[in-house]
């Protein structure tokens, strides 16, 4: 019975000090645990230490925004009794959660010809994905312009799964028809919008999404906007650095992100608060990066040695490590640390971002980044499909004419050979085959092909078409297709049955080009020595590789923070308009070339002047339109008698040569009188006010608002270089003052007139603006407008631990001791009295 007694005195106690330890555990803290060391992807990814966790909505202010069709790239729409219709896409961009009170405001203009005793009404019916949304009944008393708001519903808008959306507006004026009345409704783009409300979602900070969260695909005339920030001290392996990772976002976005590069000393804590931070450096080099790991921000620890970890596990020196985390002065931004412990650490982790990202290994907060293999020369993609362009099947409906584009990019420096061609893949309604409807295909306003439908069937050679698929090729003019530029195939469906005041409705006169059709598009690359040396090949030969390799960028001696930021802007370009980008790796260099480069092995971009840029002063003679010796004036030579411009005017110039120490190399020189002189000059080729036709000489003067180009290589042409230079300088002075001096038109000697140049002046921007006067300013307004949280606000809450866990703590601990004492008491006594 003791013995009994006795074994159960002991499990009574290791039952009790069981229950103690437990709570006892939680109360003082977990145990270290054990986590596997990221293992890096031979290729340029490694496994992530940290998953980013998923995106939720930030209860931030509600946002409203209004965007005009025009904006969205439509056109006005003419739609005419007794039916029509039209249809465009919008897409949401990905950082938006709609909500509140979203719509779709149509102007439109009512014209009704006839009439008639009897009241007759058209209607106009609006469908969002297919879904009818809005009726509206339009009297024939009503005519003029009148604007209709169509609700947009939010469980629409919100689909994840489905950001782009159709809508597709339709008229039905049969009834007007038969009175023999003509309606017709014109939808103006410019004065239609959609007004969106939406809130902020939070960043998604997850490296497998990148661009994102520094690029949402937002719409065409929102700017988004990312800040890479250089060490003070930055050394040209950190200005490659940033190379590699401002042509990988220009790559990425096609430069639709707007890139500003800085140094650090110039990011102010306003400026780190309202924007989103791309930091680079070595560690130890970028007080920002320095700042973050002091903060313990970052993924990985820096010890006191300099060490870098990851959950104590150490981190190769050799090693890139990029490093994705919230702003902590705003929740609402997101930074991204570029760094490592050696220059080909930093190295590694840039050109890890020169491009697309891998799928696989490459994702949440953090990636090491243990080898970068340079890529081989791609296989021949010169078979694309829809769906390889982003495309679906694409369905056409309705009667009249109806038109839908395929647009895709052609990289610069190559033209098309003889055999490129289309294939359609197609099939539509059987009441098109009697309803006199013609197909015709066009690239870029080319006409390509036309076919009447029914008289071609299906291709008994292509055993994978689905049953009623047609197929029709058509080859494709090299010279149809713009080098460098998007460029659009058209799919025009024309449908003219006679059917008088009741033809069929959408859903029976259909046409869907299948995403299985194909662009044949063989390339053959521009030899270089016979490529003509004029402003307009830009960025041909300089994206001639798909890494950039063979690009040297000669930045002035000592950059200014703008001719720097001005700089990385053409790098961005540069990157857009690479084929096939993969670790894109510009060589950039400040004024002197690199020891040890073979200069003739590349293209060279050179921006400055010859005052504040030593290649530049180096190359001077060579340029087909000089400086004078030891000075930024330029040099005018006409008939042996040498003129200069007078002082005080800002002219930027352009021009491009062969390289002097390879005759397969160019040289494009981006230069001006002044600091003003080289912006614009650079705003020429960065701002998209003008098209390549716009630059095909070898020699560009910009001044104000108005261009001047020369090429030298056409002997009739070479005697402009003075009389344009001369007549730029006169157009500023016209521009700065109201009634320019007399001395201000005669400042340079003109020489004979020759042939002149044709000049343009840009207009608008490109971008037509969200909303006209009419309506409110389109910009993204808060509804409605709160003070911003203190930094207090939106830090982590400090989990504290609750006073009652503790006594809990102290009193069982009591406990136990209480009953392992009365234990051991008690097996004192059983032995005694045995």
């Amino acid at each position: 019975m003791r013995k009994t007694l006795r074994k159960l005195t002991i499990l009574l106690t290791l039952i009790c000090a069981a229950v103690v330890l437990l709570p006892l555990r939680q109360a003082f803290g977990q145990g270290a645990t054990a986590t596997p060391r990221p293992t890096a992807n031979q290729v340029a990814t490694a496994a992530p230490a940290i998953t980013a966790a998923p995106p939720t909505v930030v209860s931030g202010n509600l946002l409203a925004q209004n965007l005009t069709l025009a904006s969205l790239n439509v056109r006005n729409v003419e739609l005419v009794s007794p039916q029509g219709s039209t249809q465009f896409l919008f897409r949401v961009p990905d950082n938006w959660q709609p909500d509140g009170a979203s719509s779709l405001n149509l102007n439109i203009q009512y014209f009704l010809t006839g009439t008639t005793d009897t009241p007759i009404t058209s209607v106009l019916r609006v469908l969002l994905d297919n879904v009818p949304i809005s009726t509206i009944t339009l009297q024939a008393s009503t005519t003029g312009p009148q604007t209709i708001t169509v609700p947009l519903d939010n469980s629409v808008l919100t689909n994840a799964n489905r950001r782009t959306h159709t809508v597709q507006v339709s008229l039905d004026a049969r009834d007007q028809c038969v009175a023999n009345q003509e309606v017709r409704i014109l939808i103006r783009s410019d004065q239609s919008f959609f007004h969106f409300e939406y809130r902020e979602a939070q960043p998604l900070r997850d490296l497998g999404s990148y661009p994102r969260p520094f690029f949402n695909n937002g719409f065409a005339n929102q700017l988004e906007t990312a800040l890479v920030v250089l060490p003070t001290n930055y050394t040209n392996n950190d200005l490659e650095a940033a190379g590699s990772i401002v042509t990988g976002l220009g790559f990425l976005t096609s430069n639709s992100l707007v890139v500003h590069t800085t140094t650090a000393d110039q990011v102010s804590d306003q400026v780190q608060q309202n924007n989103n931070l791309i930091l680079i450096g070595q560690i130890g080099s970028n007080p920002l990066i320095d700042a973050l790991y002091t903060a313990n921000a970052l993924p990985t620890r820096l010890g006191s040695g300099g060490a870098l970890s990851v959950r104590d596990t150490p981190v190769a020196d050799s090693d890139g490590v990029l490093q994705l985390v919230a702003n902590p002065k705003n929740a609402a931004r997101s930074i991204l640390t570029v760094t490592g412990k050696t220059p080909e650490g930093l190295q590694k982790a840039a050109r890890a971002l020169g491009g697309q990202p891998p799928s696989v290994g490459f994702g949440g907060a953090l990636a090491l980044i243990s080898e970068i293999r340079e890529p081989g020369n791609p296989t021949a993609n010169d078979m694309q499909t829809f769906a390889s362009l982003g495309y679906g099947d694409v369905t056409i409906s309705g009667i009249g004419t109806r038109t839908t584009e395929i647009r895709f990019p052609a990289p610069s420096g190559t033209i098309l050979s003889n055999d490129a061609y289309v294939d359609l893949d197609y099939d539509y309604a059987a009441t098109l085959k009697t309803a006199q409807t013609t197909l015709t295909l066009s690239m870029n306003e080319t006409l390509l092909e036309s076919v009447t439908l029914g008289s071609i069937g299906n291709d008994p050679t292509n055993a994978s078409q689905p049953t009623g698929v047609r197929h029709l090729r058509a080859s494709i003019p090299p010279q149809s297709v713009r080098p460098g530029e998007i460029n659009a195939l058209t799919i025009v469906l024309d449908v003219q049955g006679n059917w008088k005041c009741y033809p069929p409705s959408a859903t029976v006169t259909w046409l869907s080009a299948r995403s299985t059709s194909r662009l044949f598009l063989p390339r053959q690359n521009i030899d270089a020595r016979f490529l003509p040396q004029q402003v307009s090949n830009f960025p041909s030969p300089f994206s001639g590789t798909r890494t950039l390799q063979d690009t040297l960028i000669a930045l002035p001696d000592k950059p200014t923070p703008t001719e720097l930021d001005e700089a990385f802007r053409l790098i961005s370009r540069l990157g857009a308009e690479t084929p096939n980008g993969v670790a894109l790796h510009p060589r950039i260099t400040l004024g002197k070339l690199p020891e040890g480069i073979d200069i003739s092995a590349y293209h060279l971009i050179v921006y400055g002047r010859p005052s504040t840029n030593s290649l530049l002063a180096q190359i001077n003679e060579n340029l087909p339109q000089p400086f004078a010796a030891g000075s930024d004036d330029l040099k005018q030579i006409l008939n042996s008698v040498t003129y200069r411009l007078p002082p005080g005017y800002a002219i930027g110039v352009l021009q491009t040569l062969k390289s002097p120490w390879s005759p397969n190399r160019s040289v494009l020189v981006v230069t001006g009188t002044d600091v003003e002189g080289q912006s614009k000059a650079m705003g020429v080729l960065t701002s998209g006010n003008y098209t390549r036709a716009d630059l095909r000489g070898n020699v560009v003067y910009a001044a104000s608002n108005t261009i001047s180009v020369v090429d030298t290589n056409n002997v009739d042409d070479s005697t402009n270089l003075p009389t344009e230079a001369a007549r730029l300088v006169t157009e500023s002075a016209q521009i700065g003052t109201s009634t320019p001096t007399n001395s201000s038109a005669q400042t340079v000697t003109p020489g004979p007139t020759g042939t002149n140049t044709p000049t343009r002046t840009p207009g608008a921007a490109s971008v037509t603006p969200l909303v006209t006067a009419t309506y409110a300013p389109t910009i993204s307004t808060p509804l409605p407008t709160f003070a911003p949280l203190a930094a207090s606000d939106i830090a982590p809450e400090v989990t504290k631990q609750p006073i009652w866990v503790t006594g809990l703590a102290v009193v069982t601990g009591v406990v136990i001791v209480i009953v392992v004492l009365f234990g051991l008491v008690s097996l004192i006594r059983s032995r005694r009295k045995e």
